[in-house]
């Protein structure tokens, strides 16, 4: 699930290094609103302590 981020960055990269600059702004805002979502799942999950 946390790989998914790293791929869209990652594609953004070869887009900008192929030139395609629509491409590559899409990837990264894929890849941050993957981060932002995950990352808002992450802090509202409750921790399973038996205190």
């Amino acid at each position: 699930m946390m790989t998914i981020p790293f791929f869209a960055f990652a594609a953004g990269l070869v887009a900008i290094w192929t030139g395609k600059r629509n491409v590559a702004l899409g990837a990264w805002i894929a890849g941050l609103v993957t981060i932002l979502v995950l990352f808002r799942i992450h802090v509202t999950s409750p921790l399973g302590l038996g205190l």
